[in-house]
């Protein structure tokens, strides 16, 4: 569809912008000419934040004393989605892989993001995605990815084909 949408990327965010032809120029022209009603967007801004922190299933109506209940007591949800497992999207994981290829005896973590970040133009925004770490993104790809864990924190990324233990999982360096 390149004559409909063009796409690009902005900071590791996937922009899709509609594409204008000679059909739809009026609109774009219309739309380029409206002016925004800075107050009204505030308010209508701050109404939808109120109605999103309200528990779902309760008619929008809050518990007495207008507080909503924590979980268990010290328990503290991880990452954006808490009960959900993050997933790593395709073209995410394909980037990935191709950097990794590129580099038979892996990465180290402590220059992964750099130097992918040189390569592709953006950082992998892990915590966005519900990572806690690029350790944690990188194990949760372990169709294609293998790390070896070394010492003092630090690990070794690769591409699976490319892992000199031949299997999947972390394993551990006496290094």
């Amino acid at each position: 569809m390149p004559d409909v949408v063009e796409t690009s990327w902005n900071r590791g965010d996937l922009v899709i912008r509609g594409k204008a032809d000679h059909t739809t120029a009026h609109i774009k022209s219309l739309v380029s000419r409206q002016k925004v009603d800075v107050s009204k967007a505030l308010k209508k801004r701050a109404a939808v934040e109120r109605r999103s922190n309200r528990p779902p299933g309760h008619g929008g109506r809050m518990p007495p004393g207008g507080r909503m209940r924590a979980g268990p007591a010290g328990v503290k949800p991880r990452g954006p989605r808490f009960g959900v497992r993050p997933t790593v999207p395709a073209h995410l994981q394909s980037e990935v892989k191709s950097f990794l290829m590129m580099h038979p005896n892996g990465v180290l973590n402590t220059e992964f993001e750099l130097q992918f970040a040189r390569k592709f133009g953006h950082t992998i925004p892990y915590s966005k995605m519900g990572f806690s770490s690029l350790r944690d993104l990188t194990m949760s790809m372990s169709n294609s990815v293998s790390v070896e864990m070394l010492s003092r924190g630090r690990y070794r990324i690769y591409e699976k084909s490319n892992y000199p233990g031949g299997g999947g999982a972390a394993r551990a360096s006496k290094g």
